[in-house]
C-alpha cells in the first residue's frame, strides 16, 4: 500500500528576502541553520538534478534537487521508510520575508506508514520550527 505525508510551516521576519535566500538558497549555509552537520554541495551551478551530500548526527544522505527557480529550491531522498522531499521559498512580506518550509514523505506498507505519520511527520514539523526561527534570526544579522 503506497502512502504520502505532506506538510508545510512558514514563518516571517524583519531580514530582507534578499538577505534570507542568501542564507537558505546557499546549500552550503545548511550548517547555519538546519540540523546538518556539513555539505557536499554540486559542483557547479545549482540546477535540476544536481546531487549533493548532507551529513546529519553521523548519516550521509544524497540528495537531488527537483526543483531550481528564483527563491526556491526542492530537493528529495531516500530515507528507510520512503522518500522524502523538502522545499525551501522566501517572498516578501509586510514585515520583511515570508520564509516556507514545506516536506513530504512517500512511502510503501501500513506499519511504515503509521510510524510515519506518529513520528516522522510530528519531528519534520518540529525541525522545520526550528529551522525557520534560526534561518530568520540569522538572515536578520
Amino acid at each position: 500500500m503506497s502512502w504520502a505525508l505532506r506538510w508545510e510551516l512558514f514563518a516571517t521576519g524583519t531580514a530582507s528576502p534578499e538577505d534570507t535566500w542568501a542564507l537558505v538558497g546557499d546549500l552550503s549555509r545548511l550548517p547555519e541553520w538546519t540540523d546538518a552537520d556539513a555539505v557536499e554541495p554540486p559542483l557547479g551551478p545549482l540546477e535540476v538534478g544536481a546531487e549533493f551530500f548532507v551529513s546529519v548526527a553521523g548519516r550521509r544522505l544524497l540528495w537531488r534537487l527537483t526543483t531550481v527557480e528564483p527563491r526556491l529550491l526542492e530537493a528529495t531522498t531516500d530515507v528507510p521508510r520512503g522518500r522524502l522531499g523538502i522545499g525551501v521559498r522566501v517572498a516578501a512580506d509586510p514585515r520583511g520575508t515570508r520564509l516556507v518550509l514545506a516536506g513530504g514523505l512517500d512511502g510503501d506498507g501500513a506499519a511504515a506508514r503509521w510510524r510515519a505519520r506518529l513520528v516522522d511527520a510530528p519531528a519534520m514539523r518540529r525541525r522545520f520550527d526550528r529551522w525557520t526561527a534560526a534561518a530568520l534570526q540569522r538572515a536578520h544579522g
